[in-house]
């Protein structure tokens, strides 16, 4: 019997992060991937599997593969696609996370706006992120007071912008992209319906061009415009643009 194999590293960002890069490194291979309690990992084809866990403490991740030594080819290819989507550093030995300070539910020293103005400040060094001047008013008045799931959503919208402009990563479909880059789910489109009913709610225009925001994070849930807000935004390959154009309370729906 093939005795096994342990590898760790370590990576400076959140799980999800980690999953949607491991799911997507599965898919390149097309193997088979199962997921216990959102931390321990099955990697699977004929003759090999690989198992994986995931420990985190704040922005720090721990992975750790084990997998006997006839599978080592396997674990290669695997870690090939796997660090071409997410950078991880080798460590020997055990290593001690940094304990998370615990993050208050809501941040009453800031607003929406208050972070949407910060983050105009920064640059990106691919393509640009910019808000419509309706996205603009909407975070004006927004009374969101989650901000810092907000300000990670913008976060993620410029990690897209530069790596937008190092064009399409091979293997990873448009879902994993943004995914991966925003750090949680992305809605790729709004339906016709919603689209059909509310234009208003998802439209807005820049530079004398009019853009649809399809792609969107919900934050939150309900109907308390204090627990709840939305982010859309386009994409204009031809001005290499990131165009948000919806970011505060939640659209009206159908339903």
């Amino acid at each position: 019997m093939s005795r096994s194999k342990t590898f760790s590293y370590i990576g400076h960002l959140e799980p999800a992060r980690f999953d949607q890069a491991i799911r997507a490194a599965a898919a390149a291979l097309g193997v088979q991937l199962s997921c216990a309690n959102g931390s321990a990992y099955r990697i699977e084809k004929v003759g090999c599997c690989l198992n994986l866990k995931l420990k985190s403490a704040g922005p720090t991740t721990l992975i750790s593969f084990n997998f006997a030594r006839c599978v080592r080819g396997f674990w290669r290819l695997f870690m090939k696609h796997f660090t071409a989507i997410v950078q991880v550093r080798r460590i020997n030995g055990a290593v001690a996370l940094p304990v998370a300070e615990p993050r208050a539910t809501h941040d009453a020293s800031r607003s929406v706006q208050d972070v949407v103005n910060q983050f105009l400040l920064g640059r990106s060094h691919g393509y640009e992120v910019v808000f419509s001047e309706k996205a603009l008013s909407q975070a004006a008045m927004c009374k969101y007071r989650h901000v810092h799931k907000a300000e990670r959503v913008l976060e993620g919208l410029r990690r897209a912008a530069d790596a937008l402009a190092n064009g399409p990563v091979v293997g990873m479909s448009d879902q994993d992209f943004w995914n991966q880059a925003v750090g949680r789910a992305v809605t790729l489109r709004v339906s016709d319906t919603q689209l059909q009913m509310f234009p208003d709610d998802y439209q807005a225009d820049f530079a004398g061009e009019r853009f649809v925001g399809h792609r969107h994070v919900t934050l939150g849930h309900g109907w308390s415009e204090a627990d709840c807000m939305s982010i859309h935004w386009d994409v204009c390959h031809r001005r290499h643009l990131i165009i948000v154009t919806r970011c505060g309370k939640h659209g009206r729906t159908h339903r």
